[in-house]
């Protein structure tokens, strides 16, 4: 059985045997720049009458990462689909590129991927969090992008302070 498909199965079971009773879910993007939103919709839409399943993180460069539980911002990034690098956000040259097995807990990095579509060493410029691990498979939870601006009133704030 594939990864996919185990955390698939894990995740539909958890929606079946957790709640047994009619429940809604909302499906959706909720960490970095959007949780502010997930706050929110709790907040007006019913506190705990529903649950969320977070969708992890993806882009149209492919999808890097999957849920393994409701309610948890926290995503496992899916190893056979690209080949993932990663540079220490604290660190601003390309010298210091980590694989996969090199990540530590608490640390922000940016991604960098490598795919079979042509891309070579893309830097997204998405940060992303190591949260800790799950069957060895570090988790992670997306920050912010780089360079990013708000401008709501003229003040130019960079995404990564909010």
């Amino acid at each position: 059985m594939s990864f996919v498909k185990f955390l698939k199965m894990d995740l539909i079971n958890q929606l079946f045997q957790s709640y047994g009773q009619i429940c809604l879910f909302l499906v959706g993007i909720g960490t970095g720049g959007f949780s502010n939103y997930t706050k929110k919709i709790r907040e007006i839409y019913g506190g705990n009458n529903f649950k969320f399943c977070l969708m992890g993180l993806s882009a149209s460069e492919g999808n890097f990462s999957v849920p393994y539980e409701l309610e948890n911002p926290n995503s496992l990034l899916l190893p056979d689909s690209i080949f993932y690098e990663f540079r220490p956000v604290h660190d601003d040259n390309m010298d210091n590129i980590l694989t996969l097995d090199q990540l530590k807990e608490g640390e922000d990095y940016e991604l960098i991927i490598t795919n079979l579509s042509g891309f070579y060493r893309y830097r997204m410029q998405d940060v992303i969090r190591v949260t800790g691990k799950y069957n060895n498979m570090p988790t992670i939870q997306f920050l912010y992008r780089l360079n990013q601006t708000v401008n709501l009133a003229g003040e130019k704030k960079l995404q990564k302070w909010f």
